[in-house]
């Protein structure tokens, strides 16, 4: 059964300190799926307990404040490479106050949160959090035990009749929030943006952009995009889209394709549906254990991938959208046969799976459909089953996967997140080999 709660048991204490923190301090269990993810090594007592003595006011005043990134910001690998604040809306590490709280992260991930928590060394308190682990549970679940302690923390401070410092009416203007401001504080959230700290000039270009792009690909737009860089982003997806429009293509057999594939597992891992879905078009299609597959080929229909000559534009991969004749297409500014091969792929997920000529944008945004379409290309162009044929001992080193890589004309990244993913075997570090300067001694820094 899939649960959580910030389980918190009132401490009185009289330390001193403010009255918001005296009032409050309270032991705290995480509890994920029925189970305490915490293990807190006393280092004077060298016991483990699951639970720790800290007030409860800053964790809620935290909550609030960043509740909607908690919720609706998604990890975006490049765009978190410089956006370092993601970790500090995210982790309850970056609580603060003085009090070691536990790094304990919530990743949304769309009807989904990724939980995450992992081991931490304090310098100046005498606990260690020594357990690591994660899990996938609904959001809704994750937002009503974030919720109930919130509600707990401003009840105590009530009962005490101890001043909240604001941070009631803060609550209740998310609780209140009328539609249309929390769709605004919702796009701001996914582009990692507070959407209290916006001047009047950036609030009114994130409104025009978001309204300007078709209402099918908002979310995922905003969730990879960086807000330097969205006027470009919503510019190339809108003329992109359009291009896929007015192309020619025929739509040959992929809509009786499209209706062979059934409907999955109400509430499935994303990842899951992916390999599902996969499966089944290999088998129910007749694609068969064809190695590689050739989609247009296996299908005997056109599946065009239209290449963009503009450069890259960070976090965004491809587009997907239906040719005048209802054909299916890919727009993507990738340049080298793999990467078009499984961008396709990931079009072709959302070609089976989305509402008929519904257009979308693939990502590299950690979010529910962008995970699924990401497995669903992998086991479509390097099934787990026949990448496991291929391997005889219980190791793989690098120059085998880049065998693979080439046999299955994928990526050596999927070949080996398929390994890791299936659990086929382990991947062998790659040797290190000295260069010339390390051989003979040089100073290898040294410059000029």
């Amino acid at each position: 059964m899939t649960s959580f709660a910030l389980d918190h048991e009132w401490v009185e204490m009289t330390s001193g300190s403010e009255p918001v923190l005296d009032s409050t301090f309270a032991y705290l269990e995480i509890i994920v799926n029925d189970r305490s993810t915490l293990a807190i090594l006393d280092k004077r007592g060298k016991t483990v307990r699951s639970r720790v003595l800290v007030p409860l006011f800053p964790l809620a005043r935290w909550l609030v404040s960043n509740w909607w990134a908690l919720f609706f910001e998604p990890e975006s690998p490049y765009r978190n490479i410089f956006n370092p604040g993601y970790f500090s809306r995210h982790s309850m590490r970056s609580v603060g106050d003085g009090f070691a709280f536990p790094a304990f992260a919530i990743h949304p991930e769309g009807s989904f949160a990724r939980l995450e928590w992992n081991q931490t060394s304090t310098a100046f308190q005498n606990i260690d959090y020594v357990s690591e682990g994660s899990a996938h549970i609904k959001r809704s679940l994750v937002s009503e035990g974030v919720s109930d302690l919130i509600e707990s923390v401003l009840s105590r401070l009530e009962a005490r009749d101890v001043g909240d410092e604001g941070l009631l009416d803060e609550w209740k203007a998310i609780r209140e929030i009328p539609e249309e401001e929390a769709e605004f504080c919702e796009a701001a959230a996914r582009l990692g943006l507070d959407p209290y700290d916006l001047d009047g000039d950036s609030a009114q270009s994130l409104i025009e952009i978001w309204e300007a792009l078709p209402v099918m690909v908002r979310k995922d737009v905003f969730s990879a995009s960086e807000f330097s860089n969205l006027g470009r982003a919503a510019d190339w997806v809108c003329s992109g889209l359009g291009k896929i429009e007015r192309d020619d293509a025929s739509d040959g057999t992929w809509k009786r394709i499209r209706s062979l594939i059934g409907r999955g597992e109400v509430g499935q891992f994303p990842w899951l549906e992916g390999y599902r879905v996969a499966r089944e078009i290999r088998g129910k299609a007749g694609f068969g254990d064809s190695i590689p597959i050739d989609l247009e080929k296996a299908a005997g229909a056109e599946f065009r991938v239209l290449s963009d000559e503009k450069p890259l534009i960070r976090g965004i991969d491809a587009l997907f959208g239906m040719s005048k004749h209802s054909a299916p297409c890919c727009f993507t500014p990738k340049r080298n046969k793999t990467g078009q091969r499984f961008v396709q792929a990931r079009a072709l997920f959302d070609f089976l799976t989305l509402d008929a000529g519904q257009p979308s944008v693939i990502t590299c945004a950690i979010t529910e459909r962008q995970q699924a379409s990401r497995a669903f290309a992998a086991e479509l162009l390097a099934p787990a089953s026949l990448v496991k044929q291929r391997i005889s001992s219980d190791a793989i080193s690098e120059n085998e996967i880049s065998e693979l890589a080439d046999e299955f004309q994928v990526s050596e990244h999927v070949i080996s997140r398929q390994i890791a993913n299936h659990r086929i075997c382990s991947i062998l570090e790659p040797a290190f080999e000295p260069t010339e300067k390390w051989e003979s001694g040089s100073n290898w820094n040294q410059t000029g």
